[in-house]
């Protein structure tokens, strides 16, 4: 997540010098890295509390935690995606 912060800040600071192509491709690896994670967890029902779909049997406390910090880093790793595209524009 820093490295992917890191990235976007030096992107951002190169105004008229950055490269269309770079800046693509850091945004498709973004992206493909938040659905790597969701197609590996698609078993746990990860997905299901981000889309507020109610579970269906009360999970383990430590099932919830790991829920949460996994949706809340995906979202943000998408987030900076979109940001991507911004300075693509």
């Amino acid at each position: 997540m820093y490295k992917s912060n890191d990235i976007l800040r030096k992107q951002t600071t190169l105004k008229g010098e950055r490269k269309l192509s770079v800046l693509a491709g850091y945004c498709v690896l973004f992206m493909l890295q938040v659905t790597r994670v969701y197609r590996w967890y698609q078993n746990d029902d990860i997905c299901n509390p981000l889309l507020m779909i109610p579970p269906k049997a009360i999970p383990p406390f430590w099932n919830v935690v790991f829920t949460i910090i996994v949706n809340d880093t995906m979202v943000r790793q998408a987030a900076m995606a979109f940001k991507l595209v911004l300075l693509i524009l």
